[in-house]
């Protein structure tokens, strides 16, 4: 399946250490800020098998040091995680891969480490902010005994341009919490309006991050709509290459969503013959095709009428 283009674009454009140390700089409360040592923060694997062996893959992990009061310092663990809609399941989504990190600790026979979870939020609704004691409805009675944690919230549709522009020291994050904050907000060329004026001071990779992420939302395509794009951002003579790359990446995901419905064709046909056969009932061909018994259902409706 075609990855999201939303998820896609943030994670090229923090998975740059510059940028995720620029944009925890520049949006951290400032207590939390001049606590943590940021330039000591750098990436750490986001993929572990959790302590009930399923798998737990994270936007952004860090690892660091936040300052103790004594003027040592302690390990922390900045979580980043990205959403571009509200999400009812974010906070047992962050619970478990706090979980996943403490297990990591166990294992190597440390001591658990703080962790500092950030939520980006580019969506049009409002993020949710609560406590995660809030989110359960549990009975204020239990407050002093439940578990809580309240992430840090950076709701980018909360913020104005001038904010942005501000508090980010790099253009290439400017940019990025741009792009993000008006793509669901804005028609193309609303956006082709907001980059003309910076276009020319961004390198060339984050303009081509940039382009391409115009390029698969608003789903341009044909080589006029390319030069024009390329155009009007005042690109062409700085990727000369663009256009043919962008080119080959459409062709590419043509292909893919081509697949994608030849392979759910072709399964379909496969559950016809094995119900209209009757051998197998409805929950073995669920199992043996590793489908959902909801599709297997639907299909022997179909074929009942």
């Amino acid at each position: 399946m075609l990855s999201d283009p939303h998820d896609r674009f943030f994670k090229s454009s923090f998975g740059q250490i510059a940028l995720v140390r620029d944009l925890l700089r520049g949006f951290l409360p400032e207590p939390v800020r001049k606590a943590l040592d940021i330039d000591s923060l750098e990436f750490v694997p986001t993929e572990w098998v959790g302590p009930f062996f399923e798998k737990t893959h994270l936007d952004l992990a860090l690892s660091g040091r936040l300052l103790g009061a004594s003027g040592g310092s302690v390990r922390i663990y900045v979580l980043v995680e990205h959403k571009f809609r509200p999400d009812p399941g974010l906070f047992l989504q962050l619970l478990r891969y706090m979980v996943a990190l403490w297990s990591e600790d166990e294992g190597a026979g440390r001591p658990l480490t703080p962790i500092l979870p950030f939520v980006l939020h580019q969506g049009e609704e409002t993020a949710d902010s609560r406590r995660f004691f809030e989110h359960t409805g549990a009975p204020e009675v239990l407050r002093p005994y439940a578990l809580d944690f309240a992430p840090l919230f950076l709701d980018l549709g909360s913020l104005d341009d001038g904010e942005i522009r501000g508090q980010a020291s790099r253009l290439e994050t400017v940019a990025a919490l741009l792009a993000m904050k008006h793509i669901l907000r804005r028609p193309l060329e609303g956006m082709v309006a907001l980059f003309e004026p910076i276009g020319e001071g961004l390198s060339d990779s984050a303009l081509a991050l940039v382009l391409r992420y115009l390029v698969v939302y608003y789903k341009i395509e044909g080589r006029e709509r390319f030069v024009r794009l390329v155009r009007d951002l005042h690109a062409e003579e700085r990727m000369p290459t663009f256009i043919e790359e962008l080119e080959e990446e459409a062709m590419k995901r043509g292909l893919e969503q081509g697949l994608e419905q030849g392979l759910e064709k072709g399964l379909e046909q496969d559950i016809r013959k094995l119900l209209r056969k009757g051998i197998l009932s409805a929950e073995e061909i669920a199992d043996a095709l590793e489908v959902d018994l909801s599709k297997v259902l639907g299909i022997q409706r179909e074929i009942a009428r």
